[in-house]
């Protein structure tokens, strides 16, 4: 035994003797691989290294172990830091891209080390700042010598063309740097725009010059020629001198026309324009052109663009007052109307340009080139919008959508189409669905409207700041409903006044709505959604409840322990006379800290602006507050803002709802929009069309000669698993930029991109492109992302809006970006914008989708998923049109889901107009009675009370089917303010659960004895005796009440319509859904109990199988939405 324990030691000591070299061994494979998590903590267990020594026998391996390791890792690091210095003079900017790619992650890891220098970046940037000084002094000593050459070839060498290209690598190529040398550009541009403009458009044409070198050699320096003639607007000229120059100008009008398709709503019956209508836009764009060139050739001989604002401004006085209904007498001018709308924009945006080079006697055979004109088939879809093409019966402005390919010219038509209304006198409102877009379009054009002074008249919006508005012009709901809490009648006076002011105007315009992308009218966050109105309203009392519910354990948090609370009762006195408000905001208070623990809404924290935002469209938005959540979002972070006390005041206020107010409730006198994603809306959409009164849309053919879109070979790639998906897209992807390609990766949501990024398979050369990175980062990788043997990950929020630009014409002849969709989008609309990231004005591109197996099953269920599997063994054609069906059939349900969210938010507008109406004093009302019935009949979620069967035959395996029915259930429901009741019943009924939270809810069926005293049977009466119990307990919880009933039985006590439609008059919005599970008979019973008088909603369902259990569970679960 003895000598087996001198074995086992000596077997220890020789492991801990080797360890160190072990280690060594490790740190060095991990360090070469730039995985420096593992590096760190091979790093940290070095410095235990010592410890293990035996005092008596100190092994000097094990001690030295920490500093040798250390000295590798330092080592290591100098070596980066050396080689990043090298690269750098060397000027081989991509593979010093990478380089630093690797740095920084190695930063994140190591920088609280003395192994790691510290100084790194700063050295490095001295470097850089010093080497783009001296080049920037070098181009301004050139800029005189760009007046003496002549010949645009010798420009090309001047130490200004050669340092902007210096510049314009940087920006390109190397991230850290991109905004140091992209400032230094631009500083020099406007110092050049400012002396001598004339010296910019010998730069750009030095730089089109570059860009036009078709060589292997100036490959690289000809895609960053192109780059900065098309990022910096100084530019400009020479960018509409090229597309001038590569876009035909398609002047025959009649062969432009047999590619213009319309559509009629509802149907989707496709078509060309009649003859007469073909006519009729032949003649307009006619007489457009020759007014255009008359007005351009005054301009030319010396007429001021003064002249052409009052000339417009002028005709358009004579034609006021306008209506939408008598717009006969502007169609006639429309031609005439619209080309000087188009001679102004081409003046102000090209005229200086024009006549600069007009003066030289070299340059004035180009001098009309730089002139900036829309395209014939933009003035087609300008004509056409606006019912020019109508036949002459036609008095009113016809509603009109048009299709415009992306990147074709949308913001103009948009923007000339507002110009013209507003000078009309109507009132013009530009809605788009991205914040960022229309603050763009809207900086883009505002000097166009300040110049025919029509500022005020048009605005650039999104539809929830439309809606706001529109509510804004009769009254601040809000504030009214402050001082009525308050009891304030000097400030509800004055509020008062002030919102009868603004309904006492005379001579309001009519108002006219402009869409940018029509899918938004789709989308459940308008459609069926309200607008809702919530006064934040900064008390002590709700602070300090808010306060106290925080500090909290989560397991702590249930209603009845904080209402228990000093800090409850304390606010409910605070609240007098309306202290019913209290009683349902601490549930939502309570439910909020649950799933601000559990399912927390990812947020972004601003340390120095003191606020928190939540990703809106592709940007932070610091005005969206997602109920209570927002507030503990404060309370965690409130350590990081310092003395923030007016900050932390306004989250933490009491949120008191006023008014639900429909999205979709909109009555301008007319709606116009351009999209481009018309050709792909699915039959439920059309018809959501045709209920804003469009009769039609028209797909206008592209201003470039082709469109290629080149689908991948295998179009859909099915993957088993989310580790599969990413070993076959990063495979696929591998491929493509090893062949001079690019892809864009589209994952569903940020949370797989992330896990994607953590996984084994992403490189430190491929770019994430994510929402929580710097603007200056985003653009970089976006603007990057374009280029040769260049791969990004992102997520579906980037997949419309996002300009993918492609000026490497290598990428260009090698097939351009490849799109890769890693999800199944059950949107088409979504589907066709993310396509649209690739092929852009005329470039070659491809698109496909990769599928995870597990998705698929998430969206269409088992059954589905095996025919997908067959199919796509044995018929990718026939793989494709099947989900494409199956896509259909989903939404279906979600229009009929958003058809019955419509009718539900259409009863809280009129209970929300109602108040308003009382508040503005325009309609006779108790005010607090008003609102407390808007208050209460305003629901703050669900209240499911389950009436399940659980007689003898529903024991064994039916029990277990209805237990995972009821667990799909409350999956479905998860992080939903509901809660549920559990009744069993037989003979008699036991209510098992009572107004739990539907996440807290156990799907387990307890053993409840229903037998009663002789026998077991199935019974309804004494089921719906006690589920009016548990709704009547749950009255003050303010939650609709719904009764799921399962049974697989006919009831023994007949068809319970009596009792069904006491329970309906207790409860006037009581819903009741029943389902019949395999069972003997038909259920007529149960389904007369759906049908009872009285009730809000009733459905009945036969649940023949297990399968079919499920599926009515969830379908129930899905049919109903909380909105807040």
């Amino acid at each position: 035994g003895s000598y087996t324990e001198e074995l086992k030691v000596e077997s220890f000591a020789l492991l801990l003797h080797e360890l160190p070299e072990n280690m060594l061994k490790h740190m060095s494979a991990s360090l070469n691989k730039a995985d420096y998590k593992e590096a760190k903590r091979i790093f940290l267990e070095a410095r235990e290294l010592k410890y293990l020594s035996h005092p008596g026998q100190p092994d000097v391996e094990l001690i030295q172990g920490e500093s040798r390791l250390q000295e590798l890792v330092q080592d290591h690091f100098n070596a980066l830091k050396i080689g990043s210095h090298d690269l750098w003079r060397k000027g081989e900017f991509k593979q010093l891209n990478s380089l630093l790619t690797v740095f920084q992650k190695a930063h994140s890891h190591f920088c609280s080390y003395d192994v790691f220098p510290s100084d790194w970046e700063d050295e490095l940037h001295k470097v850089v700042e010093a080497k783009v000084s001296s080049q920037r002094q070098a181009m301004r000593q050139a800029v005189p010598l760009l007046y003496s050459h002549v010949q645009l070839d010798s420009l090309q060498d001047n130490a200004a063309v050669m340092g902007l290209l210096f510049l314009g690598h940087i920006v390109s190529e190397v991230e850290l740097f991109s905004e140091v040398a992209r400032k230094t550009i631009k500083e020099f541009l406007t110092q050049c725009m400012f002396e001598a403009p004339m010296i910019i458009f010998l730069l750009g044409m030095s730089l089109a010059r570059v860009a036009e070198k078709n060589t292997k050699e100036a490959h690289d320096d000809s895609c960053i020629a192109q780059k900065l003639l098309s990022e910096f607007p100084e530019f400009e000229s020479n960018m509409i001198k090229t597309w001038n120059q590569n876009v035909p100008s398609q002047t025959d009008i009649a062969s432009l026309l047999k590619n213009m398709v319309s559509c009629k709503l509802p149907s989707g019956d496709r078509g060309f324009l009649e003859s007469a209508n073909k006519d009729l836009l032949i003649k307009g764009v006619k007489a457009y052109n020759d007014k255009f060139t008359h007005i351009l050739s005054a301009w030319k001989k010396g007429s001021s663009s003064q002249r052409v604002v009052e000339h417009l401004q002028g005709m358009c006085q004579k034609l006021a007052p306008c209506t939408v209904e008598k717009w006969a007498s502007v169609k006639e001018q429309l031609p005439e109307l619209l080309a000087t709308i188009a001679a102004f924009i081409t003046i102000s945006k090209s005229g200086d340009c024009f006549k600069r080079l007009a003066k030289q006697e070299q340059f004035q055979d180009i001098a009309d080139e730089v002139l900036m004109a829309p395209h014939n088939i933009q003035v087609l879809c300008l004509l056409h919008l606006l019912g020019y093409d109508t036949d002459k019966s036609v008095e009113a402005l016809p509603r009109q959508l048009a299709q415009v390919g992306t990147g074709e010219g949308k913001s103009l038509i948009l923007a000339m189409i507002s110009l013209l209304l507003g000078l009309l006198g109507f009132r013009v409102w530009c809605v788009c669905y991205s914040q960022s877009l229309q603050e763009r379009d809207r900086k883009t054009f505002e000097k166009l409207f300040d110049a025919f002074g029509v500022h005020d008249q048009v605005t650039y919006c999104t539809i929830a700041q439309y809606s706001e508005a529109k509510l804004a012009e009769q009254g601040d709901i809000r504030r009214l409903t402050e001082a009525m809490l308050k009891g304030s009648e000097s400030t509800a006076a004055a509020t008062l006044n002030t919102s009868l002011a603004s309904e006492t105007r005379e001579g309001h315009p009519q108002e006219i709505l402009l869409l940018d992308e029509v899918d938004m009218f789709f989308s459940p966050s308008f459609y069926g959604r309200t607008h809702d109105q919530v006064l934040q309203m900064a008390m002590p009392e709700a602070s300090e409840l808010l306060r106290y519910i925080w500090q909290l354990d989560i397991a702590s948090v249930k209603v009845e322990e904080v209402e228990a609370s000093d800090q409850f009762k304390q606010l409910k006195r605070a609240l007098q006379g309306f202290s019913f408000i209290a009683d349902r905001e601490v549930q939502q208070m309570c439910h909020d800290r649950q799933s601000f623990e559990n399912e927390r809404k990812p947020y972004h924290v601003d340390v120095y602006g003191k606020q928190i935002g939540y990703k809106v469209f592709g940007s932070i938005c610091y005005d969206i507050i997602h109920g209570y959540q927002t507030a503990f979002a404060y309370l965690k972070e409130e350590h990081r803002f310092g003395k923030a006390e007016a900050a932390m005041e306004r989250a933490l206020s009491l949120r008191v709802s006023c008014g639900h107010f429909c999205y979709d409730d909109i009555h301008p006198a007319c709606i116009l929009g351009v999209s481009g994603t018309l050709s792909s809306v699915d039959e439920h959409q059309r018809a959501i069309l045709a209920n804003y009164k469009f009769t039609m849309f028209t797909v206008m053919p592209s201003v470039y000669n082709k469109f290629e879109l080149q689908l991948v070979k295998h179009r859909t790639a099915l993957s088993e698993t989310r580790e599969d998906q990413f070993r076959d897209i990063t495979t696929r992807v591998k491929k493509r930029i090893s062949q001079g390609g690019a892809v864009v990766v589209f994952f569903k949501s940020p949370e797989i991109l992330m896990e994607y990024n953590d996984s084994t398979y992403y490189e430190d050369r491929f770019a994430i492109l994510s929402e929580d990175l710097s603007s200056a980062t985003k653009d970089f990788r976006i603007k990057k992302a374009a280029t040769s043997k260049q791969a990004t990950f992102t997520h579906a929020s980037f997949g419309r809006g996002t300009d993918f630009a492609c000026y490497d014409r290598n990428l260009s002849e090698a097939g351009g970006v490849e799109i890769i969709q890693a999800f199944f989008s059950l949107d088409k609309t979504e589907e066709v914008q993310i396509q649209g990231r690739t092929a852009r004005q005329g470039h070659r591109g491809s698109w496909g989708m990769c599928l995870c197996i597990k998705d698929l099953e998430e969206e269409f269920g088992v059954t589905v998923v095996d025919q997908v599997k067959k199919l796509h063994e044995t018929n990718v054609d026939g793989l494709d049109n099947f989900l494409g069906l199956e896509r259909s059939s989903k939404q279906k349900a979600q229009t009929e889901k958003l058809e019955k969210d419509k009718k539900e938010a259409e009863k809280r507008d009129l209970l929300s107009q109602k108040y308003f109406r009382v508040l503005l004093r325009r309609e006779d009302g108790n005010r607090k009675l008003v609102f407390e019935d808007l208050f209460r009949k305003t629901r703050a979620g669900n209240h499911f009370v389950f009436c399940l069967d659980n007689s003898w035959s529903m024991t064994g395996a039916r029990t277990q089917g209805v237990e995972e029915a009821l667990a799909d259930f409350i999956k479905a429901r998860k992080g939903k303010p509901d809660k549920a009741s559990l009744i069993l019943f037989a003979t008699k009924a036991v209510r098992v659960k009572h107004m739990k939270h539907i996440h807290e809810l156990d799907s387990h069926l307890p053993t409840a004895d229903t037998s009663g005293y002789y026998f077991s049977g199935t019974h309804f009466e004494p089921a719906l005796e006690e589920a009016g119990k548990a709704l009547y307990d749950a009255v003050s919880a303010n939650m609709r009440p719904v009764i799921i009933f399962m049974t697989d039985g006919d009831n023994w006590d007949g068809d319970c319509l009596e009792t069904m439609s006491g329970l309906s008059q207790t409860h006037t919005d009581l819903e009741c859904h029943c389902i019949f599970y395999n069972g003997i008979g038909w259920g007529r019973h149960l389904e007369a109990m759906s049908q009872a008088e009285g009730l809000a909603s009733g459905s009945f369902r036969k649940a023949e199988n297990f399968a079919a259990l499920k599926e009515a569970f969830n379908s129930i679960a899905l049919g109903f939405e909380y909105t807040k």
